[in-house]
């Protein structure tokens, strides 16, 4: 009898060992999963991930080759591609109910945004992180995240630290350009303290931050208005056509990109 009890005590401390190894080697697939699920509710977009590299016990999370598509209309790959993000967060927090991250590391990340005369892709995903945002209720600034709200988002809480986007690139790309692109300096983008104070979904948090970098994208667009009318002049035969009407409609995407952003538009 003590024998058997032996037995079944090795035999249950063994499948919970191999348990928690399963557990352990499907993280990088269960957040690869969840972010390709969670990414379209908050910018009703296609959203893909390469590859998750997780080691929970460092408090490191690594996601390589993130794709956000375009919404539905617009002609160009995807509207933002980056090769790697880099979290670092308290190996403590990783299995409890409020995750605790000290970084989120975005580097050079390559964005299109396709322009119209009165629409672009960044304001219609904008629009879509705006809606997601409302939906989790409070308010916000003309320029930043939500200031108050509940804790109605989906999945686990988290608290933020620190953001840092860098090395970022825009390309212009539009009907005017005649199927080429503009680049554009994505400058330095920094947020700090998302999540203290209040409970944020993680699903939240990532709204905030891709409507911080979606901001910096329009800062850079409505000041490279003469850099896309000169790079249209500069297309040959085919943007000539375009003639006199071509500065004031490039004026006009500029205005139209900024109208996207404003409060209640």
């Amino acid at each position: 009898m003590k024998k058997l009890v032996v037995r079944i005590a090795a035999f249950l401390i063994i499948a919970g060992l191999v348990a928690l190894v399963l557990i352990y080697l499907s993280l990088g697939r269960i957040i690869k999963a969840g972010i390709e699920k969670g990414g379209p509710m908050v910018t009703q977009c296609p959203v893909t991930v390469g590859d998750i590299a997780f080691q929970p016990l460092r408090g490191h999370l690594r996601i390589r080759d993130l794709v956000l598509g375009n919404p539905e209309g617009f002609r160009t790959d995807a509207a933002f591609r980056v090769a790697e993000v880099r979290v670092r967060m308290t190996p403590g927090s990783v299995f409890s109910n409020r995750l605790q991250v000290q970084e989120v590391y975005i580097d050079a990340p390559e964005i299109t945004c396709e322009v119209g005369l009165n629409r672009t892709n960044i304001g219609a995903i904008q629009k879509n992180v705006d809606a997601f945002l409302e939906r989790m209720g409070g308010g916000r600034d003309e320029e930043g995240p939500q200031k108050t709200g509940g804790d109605k988002g989906p999945g686990r809480k988290v608290e933020i630290d620190h953001v840092r986007v860098e090395n970022g690139k825009v390309t212009l790309s539009g009907t005017i350009l005649q199927g080429g692109g503009v680049p554009v300096d994505l400058p330095t983008l920094e947020m700090r303290d998302i999540g203290k104070g209040r409970d944020v979904s993680t699903a939240e948090a990532a709204a905030q931050i891709l409507r911080k970098i979606l901001f910096g994208v329009v800062d850079s667009v409505g000041q490279s208005g003469q850099v896309l009318t000169d790079a249209a002049k500069e297309m040959g035969d085919a943007a000539k056509q375009v003639g006199d009407d071509l500065k004031k409609s490039a004026g006009n995407v500029v205005d139209g990109v900024k109208g996207l952003f404003r409060k209640g538009d």
